[in-house]
């Protein structure tokens, strides 16, 4: 910026000094126009301040040792460019982070990145600084108007791993219990009951509470959960990152390798950032995948209490738990 003023101010010194020597139209407007031409830049780049638009385009999901493009893009920044800005990341599953300083950003900047931890990575742009395109001024961009913020999620990759459940354990012989997340079909027992929706079969109307609310309302059924198998991952102990990015491919594996034998299970962990147990009920990949990206997004850190303690006696409605710790 300082060679830039520098610059200008012998130019236009020799404009003035063109002016007093050749005194006519011509070195009349070189020196007009040398010095409102930077004035108008100037005011218009601060004009246009808060209208840069702002992007971090990643991909959503990819596996851990690929390579990823990050493209930092801005539009409808004329007559502004970024001088300077600090791209962040932290791995919210094993509490990495890290940042690169860049410079000189135009329309689109493109960044590769390789993680080998698996986690959710959140990229975000800060401390921005912004200039005119003659870089005689410089100002902080604090809220840009499109997202300076994305997630990208790493996989673990995927390996073959030995499960063996026995037979006639997996099923509650005492009890039934039923899904807190989904609806299924046991008329016994009722999940919910919402508002009439176009394709909803007739039988499930609840009449009574129809009659009631003045509109039709159906009651979803209860889906029996049959399954009392547990993979438990320890997130509330300090770890590196490399024994956090195996638990979490150990979890993921299992999972998966239960999937695959048809055997529905839950994944759970300590939240730590409310200090509460949480768990997942499995059977689908898709479940799978859902589960590890929420887990993915949950900082393993010593809070004070552990997954296992919060389960508590629930434990005990589980015939098989694969403890990650």
């Amino acid at each position: 910026m300082l060679k830039n003023r520098i610059l200008l101010t012998v130019w236009l010194l020799v404009a003035a000094c063109l002016h007093i020597f050749g005194n006519d139209f011509g070195t009349r407007v070189i020196l007009v126009a040398s010095i409102i031409v930077p004035i108008v830049l100037v005011a218009l780049a601060l004009s246009a301040l808060g209208k840069v638009n702002l992007k971090i385009c990643l991909p959503n999901m990819l596996l851990s040792a690929e390579s990823a493009t990050i493209d930092i893009s801005m539009k409808n920044s004329w007559p502004i460019r970024i001088s300077r800005c600090k791209l962040s990341w932290k791995n919210m599953l094993t509490g990495e982070t890290g940042h690169e300083n860049l410079e000189h950003i135009s329309e689109t900047y493109t960044q590769t990145y390789k993680k080998e931890n698996c986690g959710l990575y959140r990229f975000s742009v800060t401390d921005i600084m912004a200039t005119d395109i003659l870089g005689l001024a410089n100002w902080t961009i604090t809220q840009p108007m499109m997202k300076d913020e994305a997630e990208m999620l790493i996989m673990p990759k995927s390996f073959d791993i030995p499960v063996e459940i026995l037979p006639g354990e997996t099923i509650h012989a005492e009890a039934q219990d039923y899904s807190h997340e989904r609806p299924g079909s046991d008329t016994s027992e009722t999940f919910a009951i919402r508002e009439y929706m176009p394709g909803d079969p007739i039988k499930s109307i609840h009449w009574k509470i129809s009659q009631k609310t003045d509109k039709l309302m159906v009651r979803e059924y209860g889906l029996p959960v049959t399954s009392n198998i547990l993979i438990l991952m320890e997130t509330s102990q300090n770890a590196d990152p490399s024994h956090i990015n195996q638990l979490a491919t150990n979890v993921l594996n299992i999972s998966n390798k239960l999937v695959s034998m048809n055997q529905s299970h839950n994944i759970g962990w300590l939240d730590t950032a409310t200090g509460h147990y949480t768990s997942h009920e499995i059977a689908t990949k898709f479940d799978t995948d859902t589960a590890f990206r929420a887990l993915a997004a949950n900082t393993v850190m010593d809070i004070g209490t552990k997954a296992i303690d919060a389960l508590g006696t629930k434990i005990h409605e589980f015939s098989h738990v694969f403890m990650e710790a």
